[in-house]
C-alpha cells in the first residue's frame, strides 16, 4: 500500500507543479458560482479517484488501509498548501515523507473494512 500512495502522491505533487497545474485555484476564481463548484468537484474528484485506486488494490490484497478522507487530510491537503504558497523542499522526498507519516502514525490501522465498497471507511474509535 505505501508505494502505491507514494506513487499518487507524487503523482500528485508532478501534477500541481506543471504550469496551470493548480486548478483547484482556476475554479475557485470562476465568476459563475456553479461553474466554481464543478470545478472544485472535479479537482477533488480527479485526487480522491488517483488515492482511492491505490487505496482498493491495498483492501484486495487484505492490507489495512485508511479512510480516503484521511489520505487527503494527511498527503493531498498539505501537497496543496505547500505547492500555492511555494514552500522550499516540498519535492518527491517531502511526498514521500507524508505517505510515511500517515502509514507510520497508526492511522491505517484504525479503520474497519466498508463490505459495500471494499475501502475501509470507518473513524478510528479514539485518537
Amino acid at each position: 500500500m505505501r508505494k502505491d500512495l507514494e506513487r499518487a502522491a507524487v503523482w500528485t505533487l508532478t501534477d500541481l507543479s506543471r504550469p496551470g497545474g493548480v486548478a483547484f485555484f482556476r475554479a475557485e476564481v470562476a465568476p459563475d458560482v456553479d461553474e466554481r463548484r464543478a470545478g472544485l468537484r472535479e479537482c477533488l474528484e480527479r485526487v480522491s479517484t488517483r488515492f482511492h485506486s491505490a487505496l482498493e488494490a491495498a483492501t484486495r490484497r487484505g492490507e489495512v488501509t485508511p479512510p480516503l478522507a484521511r489520505v487527503l487530510d494527511h498527503v493531498v491537503a498539505p501537497l496543496y498548501f505547500r505547492v500555492v504558497f511555494s514552500i522550499p523542499e516540498t519535492d518527491e522526498h517531502y511526498a514521500r515523507g507524508l505517505v510515511t507519516e500517515l502509514c507510520d502514525s497508526g492511522h491505517a490501522a484504525h479503520s474497519t473494512p466498508n463490505p459495500d465498497t471494499g475501502v475501509n471507511a470507518g473513524q478510528p474509535a479514539h485518537e
